[in-house]
């Protein structure tokens, strides 16, 4: 039983099951041709949903109260199994799978536009046909007048929001609405009444030809989250509860359901946008694109994995009519017109010598790997002549919103150029295999990211990449090494607690929770990464033996040199802001306390920052300046350069970091091993050795395990909001 409805299952011999829905008679029951116009209404909406691919429940029957048999309106439809999404506790991944779904859904119901906003109701003749009538809503039926008073349909929003609001005015005036606070109620309405013109200045009423071009499609009006019913596996078996149902323009029917809200921010006067409603968006964004890809013939995706992974990825996939899962990468390269290769860098040559040749002609075909030179090379020799070579690198990791994150688009050659001078850092196209025809046709698809493209060499991709990732990863792997080795959570450690260390933390975790060959390929296989790790260890090393030496006058010359020949003196600095186009990369303590996974000490405890002073270091020493390539950053050099800058941006603190190293023998120990990590990371990527790197990687990454999902939940909402704050106005 619900608050409206009383539902009555029936059980067949066969054990089939019906549901009877029942309309339920008490104090704020409307009027009975309320009762029977918002039955028809509901009927008339199943009738619709049943002719599309949205999962509602099938309709087998309905009656008015004034021509039932039974004396009372019901409907008669199929029981949907499953229970309600809003009665779950959902992990990440459960919700993703969830809105992922969802996004179908409202593609389904965009396909399928309404010339008129208001309900659907039955047409007066026998046939399964509807027409829009009056919105089938009892909370806006004037029960003082004559009959069924309903407003609707409308031929445009905003004659639909003047007459909702009008109407809510008339009954707070006579007594129906807020009869306890019905002067302040009647004011706020009026204030809105008055706005509804101005929306326009900001809402896409209608388009460019006037209200008459205006399309509305079907909108869920009760959409808490027990509208949606789920099986254990987090599929969508139905969506129920279509009561109330009407057509709304673009912007309000495919807004986010109200179980996605973040309703306690809200209500604390907060009006982001919750992590889920955003991720929605970017779906949206891609099933969007996808389709406008089909439109262009390109509506399949042919998919593959490893062998022993087909049937499972068969039925991971069986409800989208749109994927093929093939057993093996020939079956793929046979029929398909694009195509990633989605694999290690390490293993790029090996899976493309095997699969390459069987490449369909005249298909293009790109890579994912974070080091193109392997890519290339293996592109090179193995695939047909035939074939066109078009590739990308998205800068963010899976868990970071991809709008406005650098996508990188490199168009690869038989023969590659090496960088020069002339070509700009943003928009280098280098064509021998591919037409700008192709280029294009991979640009459009990968829109749906919303991402800044930028177009690239494979070499000065590598460069750039080196120069932006290598050493971030390489001093946050070494963090995470050295506390293992002394085996502190240093959550739990005062001194670690709070302002940058929160990043330290947050961000070391964020890496050891992902997988090893991410950062193997980038590392080892990527020549210049080679020598800035090499750097890196030695950065270390050199500031190490000048604090255990005591030596502070040669120590503070040797970081303030670094600090002034990266970041400039203040000046410089103001000017780099202006050139980086206003990016806001400074952090402050109040912000980053906000993302601890332990308890904040009373008083701070002074840290030497030997990761960040080395780095620093080790950018001076390999001449290499950090603002030089922000368009292809990836989020963690952004914020890693942003808490780097406001050390050596603050004097005070430099000067305080600069005597705890020498004087405060605290971090001496933990010190100690972070050198030894750097020079042990540096040397496993020297030798190559991509098994002691993953040997080293996984026996930390179990260490800090239990404690991934809540350091991925905070080092989530610390980027995004880090991120948000740096983003243009």
């Amino acid at each position: 039983m619900g608050n409206v409805n009383f539902h009555v299952r029936i059980r067949f011999e066969d054990e089939v099951c019906w549901i009877a829905r029942i309309k339920r008679l008490n104090a704020s029951t409307p009027p009975g041709s309320v009762r029977d116009y918002m039955i028809s209404s509901e009927a008339a909406t199943y009738k619709f949903l049943n002719t599309t691919t949205i999962p509602a429940p099938h309709l087998f029957d309905f009656a008015c109260g004034a021509e039932s048999p039974t004396g009372f309106g019901y409907i008669l439809m199929e029981e949907v199994p499953g229970v309600p999404f809003s009665s779950l506790s959902p992990t990440l991944e459960q919700s993703r799978k969830v809105l992922e779904q969802l996004a179908s859904v409202y593609d389904e119901l965009e396909q399928h536009p309404f010339e008129l906003m208001g309900s659907l109701t039955n047409t007066d003749d026998d046939t399964d046909g509807h027409i829009i009538g009056p919105l089938a809503n009892e909370l806006l039926a004037d029960i003082s007048s004559t009959g069924r008073d309903l407003i609707g349909p409308f031929t445009s929003s905003q004659a639909y929001y003047e007459a909702m609001i009008q109407r809510i005015l008339n009954m707070i005036a006579d007594g129906q609405l807020y009869p306890l606070w019905a002067v302040d109620a009647w004011l706020i309405h009026r204030f809105l009444l008055d706005l509804v013109p101005r929306l326009k200045e900001c809402t896409p009423f209608a388009s460019a030809g006037g209200d008459r071009n205006e399309k509305f499609f079907l909108r869920h009006a009760d959409d808490k989250g027990d509208h949606i019913l789920v099986d254990d596996d987090f599929n969508i078996t139905g969506i129920i509860d279509w009561e109330w149902a009407y057509t709304a323009p673009r912007s309000e029917a495919f807004s986010s359901p109200m179980a996605f809200w973040d309703v306690a921010g809200f209500f604390d006067g907060r009006n982001d946008l919750s992590d889920d409603e955003q991720q929605l968006a970017t779906l949206l964004d891609a099933v969007s694109s996808a389709r406008g890809a089909a439109k262009d013939g390109l509506g399949r995706v042919n998919a593959c994995d490893r062998e022993d992974k087909w049937e499972s990825l068969k039925e991971e996939f069986a409800s989208r009519t749109n994927v093929t899962i093939f057993p093996n990468g020939h079956l793929v390269s046979r029929v398909s017109d694009y195509i990633i290769y989605s694999v290690e860098a390490e293993t790029i040559g090996r899976v493309v010598a095997q699969f390459g040749p069987s490449t369909k002609q005249g298909a293009i075909v790109g890579g994912q790997t974070s080091c193109k030179a392997p890519e290339v090379a293996a592109f090179e020799k193995y695939l047909p002549d035939d074939v066109e070579i078009v590739s990308c690198h998205s800068l963010h990791g899976p868990n970071v919103d991809p709008r406005g994150q650098p996508l990188v688009g490199d168009l690869f050659v038989s023969t590659l150029y090496p960088w020069s001078d002339q070509f700009s850092s943003s928009q280098v196209l280098i064509k021998h295999r591919a037409s700008q025809e192709s280029f294009d046709l991979v640009e459009r698809i990968l829109s749906c990211f919303n991402s800044k493209l930028v177009h690239l060499s494979a070499d000065a991709h590598d460069r750039i990449t080196a120069d932006t990732q290598a050493v971030t990863h390489a001093a946050f792997l070494s963090m995470g090494t050295a506390w293992c080795a002394n085996s502190q959570f240093p959550w739990e450690i005062a001194r670690y607690v709070g302002g940058i260390e929160n990043v330290k933390i947050n961000v070391t975790l964020r890496i050891y929770s992902s997988k090893w060959h991410v950062y193997a390929g980038l590392a080892i296989l990527n020549p210049a990464a080679k020598a800035q790790i090499r750097q890196y260890a030695e950065s270390v090393t050199d500031l190490f033996k000048l604090m255990l030496g005591g030596h502070r006058e040669q120590f503070e010359k040797r970081v303030k040199t670094a600090g002034e020949a990266v970041f400039g003196n203040a000046e410089a600095q103001d000017q780099k802001q202006t050139e980086t186009k206003g990016d806001n990369l400074l952090l402050n303590d109040e912000v980053l306390d906000r993302f601890s996974l332990g308890k904040l000490p009373q008083e701070r405890m002074p840290n030497n920052h030997l990761s960040l002073l080395a780095i620093v270091d080790c950018w001076w020493k390999l001449g290499i300046s950090p603002y030089d390539h922000m368009i292809c950053s990836t989020p963690l050099f952004r914020l890693w350069l942003g808490v780097t800058e406001y050390l050596f941006r603050k004097p005070g603190l430099l000067d305080e970091v600069i005597r705890t190293a020498i004087e405060d023998d605290t971090f001496r120990s933990d010190d100690l091993e972070f050198t030894f990590a750097a020079r042990g990371w540096s040397d496993c990527v020297s030798f190559g050795d991509f098994a002691s790197y993953r040997d080293r990687f996984e026996g930390i990454q179990r260490f800090f395990a239990p404690r991934f999902p809540e350091a991925t939940r905070v080092g989530n909402e610390m980027i995004k909001t880090i991120l948000e704050s740096q983003r243009e106005p």
